[in-house]
Formats: C-alpha cells, structure tokens, sequence
C-alpha cells in the first residue's frame, strides 16, 4: 500500500491530456503484480491451446515471449482457468492505479517520466520499444536505437525497475481491469482506491510496446484504450495479498 502522484503535469513535453491531470492517488490494499507479462507458454498451459494470429493461424513459434493479441475477455477467461487451477487464489487483472503505482516506482511520489528516467530518447538498451531494427515493420523508429528485437522479446531481458518488475514499458502494451475515460480530476482531493467507471465501450491499457516510438507514447503517464485485440497487446495477473 502506499500513495503516488498519478497523471503528468500540464507542461510535459508529449503530454495528451487524456485524463492526466496529476492528482494524489492512495492505494490502501496491498497487491501482487507479475513479474512479468503472461508468456505464450503459461498461455498454452492454463488454457490448453495456441493463440491466434492476425491471420487467424495459431501461433507458438516463440513460447518464451510474451502472449499477444489477446482480447480483454480472452484475459478474463484465462484468469477463471488459472483460479480454477489453483483453487484459493484470485488472479485478476490490474487496476489502471495499481500498474501506474508499479511502473513509476522510484521511492519518491513523482517517480520518473519514461521507464528508463527522465530524458528522451533512450541512450542505450533499456526496453523493447520502437528501434531500427522494426523500420521494415513500423512507419517511424528511435534514430540510434537498436534494442535487438524487432519485434516482441523474452520478457526480462532489460533491467528490472525500482521493484523488480519487468517491461512495464516496451515489449507488450498490457490491459487493465478499468473501463476508460477521460477523467477530469479535482488536483485537490485524493483518490482511494480507484477502480475505474462501471460502465464504457472500451478497457484501458498502460505501457509502451514494441510498436510504439514517439516521447508521447512512451512516457509513463501516457493512457491508451482499446475494445479489441492487437498484436502488440498483452497483459500481467495481480492479486491482493489477503
């Protein structure tokens, strides 16, 4: 549990306004998060089958990365076999504050502006975003930067953040249990514990993938949505602890 500044300030370079109004959010339950993101092997244990392309051939050429084109209810449906399996737990799907509290973990409330720190771009290799060797498959790359992988990645191939946790930006975007919206915040009060409206036409989804490589989309603050699969798209089980 604990408490963390949510959202960008109104001057940040690459800001989208989507609801980023920086406000105070208080996190009160203590949770697991996974270390990484589901891979195609768990996948394939848990639900018994091969995943779907976008040509619509089941794929598992590479069971080590991270599952893909996965839609928020094929998330939903993966968690009840996974409970099932286990019997006493309750996986789910992270809170859109729960995985913004993980991923901008530095031991201070303002944590950092991109999963590496604070400038853009990226100097060395330090996620699988956007880089030169996607430019056959993407339409704009970060000049100078070559993290290896065109495309997906073993997940925790780059170093972990401040709590041991794995590409929570770059490799795969994740979705999160909230429906969206675009929030207009009162900077004054605290959030508690926020789990999103109870109704909408699309779930969130927080973090950079490997198709993304623009100062917007990979800060940490930035807010996506979405109401069907992507090849880019994947997602990470939490839990609370009691």
């Amino acid at each position: 549990p604990g408490s963390f500044l949510k959202g960008s300030p109104n001057h940040e370079s690459g800001r989208t306004d989507s609801g980023e109004k920086q406000h105070i959010v208080t996190i009160t339950k203590g949770f697991y998060l996974g270390v990484v993101p589901i891979t195609q092997f768990q996948w394939h244990k848990v639900m018994g089958t091969h995943l779907k392309d976008l040509s619509g051939n089941e794929y598992f050429s590479a069971p080590g990365h991270p599952a893909y084109y996965v839609s928020w209810h094929d998330c939903q449906d993966f968690l009840a076999n996974l409970n099932k399996m286990e019997r006493s737990a309750k996986f789910r799907l992270p809170t859109e504050a729960e995985w913004e509290y993980c991923a901008r973990f530095t031991g201070n409330p303002a944590g950092h502006k991109y999963p590496w720190g604070d400038r853009f771009p990226p100097t060395k290799p330090s996620g699988n975003y956007g880089d030169t060797s996607a430019k056959k498959l993407l339409p704009a790359v970060i000049e100078n930067y070559n993290d290896g992988f065109p495309a997906t990645a073993p997940p925790a191939k780059f170093k972990a953040n401040g709590l041991g946790l794995f590409d929570l930006g770059g490799n795969v975007s994740e979705w999160c249990h909230d429906f969206y919206t675009i929030y207009t915040y009162n900077s004054s009060k605290t959030g508690v514990d926020p789990t999103g409206p109870s109704q909408g036409n699309h779930r969130t989804v927080r973090g950079a993938s490997w198709r993304h490589a623009s100062m917007s989309k990979l800060r940490l603050a930035y807010r996506d949505y979405s109401d069907s699969k992507r090849p880019d798209l994947g997602f990470r089980i939490a839990r609370y602890t009691n």
